[in-house]
């Protein structure tokens, strides 16, 4: 059964990519699609800031994005996400790198049923154009 955040509240879309081991090896990966259209909700804790590098201003944005239990994302694998799943696959998507994923399980008794979740940090870098 889908929980409340699946079925009201994640309206966005992601694909995720990471790294998987290759079999036999214990030191080389390769970088695989891990899960693709998945429902996730992206919202903003802190609003994006100018900062300066050695070389040039770069934009840096911290939010947070919600999804399912089931899916199991890693610090630093890369997410695509489309907002309200507008243009799925097209190159219209924002560009995540994902941080320490925080598990939320069901409260037992909880006054809402099904609102386990998911909630990592993420952090979006561009450059602006000048």
């Amino acid at each position: 059964m889908a929980g409340y955040f699946e079925t009201h509240w994640y309206k966005d879309l992601m694909d995720v990519y990471g790294f998987e081991d290759l079999p036999g090896s214990l030191t080389k990966q390769r970088w695989v699609k891990k899960y693709e259209k998945v429902k996730c909700k992206v919202y903003t804790t802190q609003q994006a800031a100018l900062m300066t590098e050695t070389t040039s201003g770069v934009i840096q944005e911290n939010n947070k994005i919600a999804y399912p239990n089931k899916y199991k994302l890693q610090e630093g694998d890369e997410i695509h996400v489309w907002q309200y799943g507008i243009g799925y696959g097209n190159d219209e998507y924002d560009n995540y790198i994902v941080g320490k994923p925080k598990k939320y399980i069901e409260p037992y008794g909880g006054v809402k049923p099904n609102l386990e979740h998911t909630q990592a940090s993420i952090t979006m870098k561009t450059r602006p154009n000048i």
